[in-house]
Formats: structure tokens, sequence, C-alpha cells
């Protein structure tokens, strides 16, 4: 059962905003909210504009908690930056072989200094842009006093392989610590501030444990 309906049977309002291309409207993870918002024509960047209608849809918001999930793309290839987020870019350096801005899987490259440093520029410089979006939707939902009753988690579904081994870039059937080894960030009500939770954990383990934290009752078995 996804945790959409489990919080929607709990008497909450669902809402998904997402510029992702392959979550549709026709999916089972759309079907399972109240409300759906799409932007398209922005595949892989696009964070102000998602937040700018998480925004909007926090003004749509009634009487009842809320579920709201918000699906970022700017760290994925192919990056956009604008400035001041592609700060760190040496465009002098790309080999011109290579578009390291638009790379899926290269294995068996033979990637210079200068290619690590660009797609390292690429990959921060999208984590800082996603950052400033969503430092925005958390001023929005404290100016609307929602912040400190919200329980927030930031997570990801995979990292990048950035040429660290001076071959291989992406996120393909090879396992690399940067692909496997992601962020999972949780604050809100009930959690303990500051702390670092060492032992492996996986993202099958964050719907039990909003299950659990939010005191939610359902009848779905959980792996995690």
């Amino acid at each position: 059962q996804l945790f959409p309906v489990i919080a929607r049977d709990n008497g909450s309002r669902t809402i998904m905003v997402s510029a992702h291309p392959v979550i549709l409207s026709a999916t089972r993870l759309s079907k399972s909210f109240d409300d759906v918002v799409h932007l398209r024509g922005h595949p892989y960047s696009g964070v102000f504009d998602v937040v700018s209608q998480a925004d909007l849809a926090l003004d749509r918001l009634d009487e009842r908690p809320f579920f709201l999930y918000v699906h970022l793309l700017d760290t994925h290839f192919p990056h956009r930056l604008e400035p001041p987020y592609d700060q760190w870019l040496d465009r002098r350096a790309r080999s011109p072989q290579m578009l390291l801005d638009q790379p899926r899987f290269y294995e068996n490259a033979d990637f210079t200094q200068g290619d690590k440093e660009y797609l390292r520029g690429l990959h921060d410089g999208s984590i800082l842009q996603s950052d400033a979006g969503i430092a925005r939707l958390i001023a929005a939902l404290k100016a609307r006093r929602l912040f400190e009753n919200t329980v927030f988690i930031i997570g990801g579904d995979h990292g990048e392989v950035l040429g660290e081994d001076g071959a291989t870039v992406g996120h393909g059937s090879n396992s690399f610590d940067e692909v496997m080894r992601v962020p999972l960030i949780v604050s809100g009500p009930g959690v303990p501030v500051g702390e670092r939770y060492s032992p492996s954990v996986a993202n099958l383990d964050i719907v039990p444990t909003l299950v659990g934290l939010l005191g939610f009752e359902t009848s779905a078995e959980f792996h995690g």
C-alpha cells in the first residue's frame, strides 16, 4: 500500500508536485494522490518552478493534515545550471569528445582531471540550486506557520559516479558507494535534533518510520 493511500485513510489531504517525465497521471503513484501537479517540459530541471507550484498547492489546503510530495530532479543528469549555480564550472576544461553536461552512463572512458572537476562542478552546482529551492519551500511553510508542525524529509533514490575512478560516470548497473549512499534527512516533531544514525538504512524504511512517527493506523505490511 502506497503511503499517500495510508495518509488519506488517516484523514490527510495528499498532494504531489513533480516534473518527473515518468510519473504521469496514468501511473499508480499519481492515482494514489488527491491532487497532482505535473510540470511538463521540465524533465530534469526546474526546482524553482516545482517549488512555486508546491507553494500554490499550500494555498489550497483545508483544515485537514496534509502529505505533500515534491519530486525534484535538478541533481540528476542532464544538469541545467544558471548563475550563480554554475560558479564551479570551468567550461574550458571540458573534453571535446564528451557532452559532460548530458551523460547517461559511461564506462571505460578516459576522464582527465579537468573532466572530473567539471563533473563535480555540475553536481555541486545542482545541489546548491536544489538547496536554494528547498529553502524557498521551507520559507513557504514557515510563512503559513506550518513548518514547526510538519515532518520534513529529504531523500534520494540514487547518487552519481562522477569519474572518481577515471573511467566511469552515471548510475548504471555497477554498484558504487557514490550511487548507493544517498542523503536521508528527517526533521520535525518527534525527531531528535542534530543526531546522526550510523547503521545503514534504505528508502523502504521511510514509510514504516513515518507510520510509527505519525501514529497512523494501517493494515499494510512493511519490509522496512
